[in-house]
């Protein structure tokens, strides 16, 4: 009974295995879908590096799609668009477009207040967040709702 057992077991692990091969490769296929755009923003004073990824097909159809914008676009969206490529193709979501943007100073950018009697110069920057909203609200949506076909969600 125990071999049995233990050829489950390994039969189980290899099926799983191979799924993970096939996720991950199916998701590293789609990565040309990923456009990168640079946002001049008067609100920051900087450059900033944007990220965007389309559906499938969406330079064929020009179908509107909802639109989903996250921070740390330059480490998160690779695993981002490969779970929402999985959940839609399975019925469990509607395909997005996912606007990525690229961190240049997390301090300031997602901290609400400056930092006070710490004594080291570690956050420095903090207290951004405000303008980094505004900047989203102001400067990054519109130039995505006038570039990419969008729709609310």
């Amino acid at each position: 009974m125990r071999i049995g057992q233990n050829r489950a077991a390994g039969l189980l692990a290899s099926l799983f295995a191979l799924f993970v091969i096939a996720t991950s490769v199916s998701a590293q296929g789609n990565t040309a879908n990923i456009t990168k755009l640079t946002v001049k923003s008067t609100v920051l004073g900087e450059d900033r590096t944007i990220l965007v990824r389309t559906p499938a097909g969406y330079d064929a159809k020009k179908t509107p799609y909802p639109v989903l914008y996250m921070t740390d676009g330059d480490g998160h969206m690779a695993h981002t668009a490969a779970t929402i490529e999985f959940l839609a193709r399975n019925g469990r979501m509607s395909d997005l477009i996912v606007v990525g943007i690229v961190n240049t100073d997390q301090t300031r950018d997602l901290t609400p207040t400056k930092a006070v009697g710490d004594g080291t110069d570690r956050f420095k920057t903090a207290g951004g967040a405000d303008n980094f909203l505004k900047f989203i609200e102001t400067e990054l949506i519109p130039e995505i709702e006038k570039t990419y076909a969008v729709r609310p969600y």
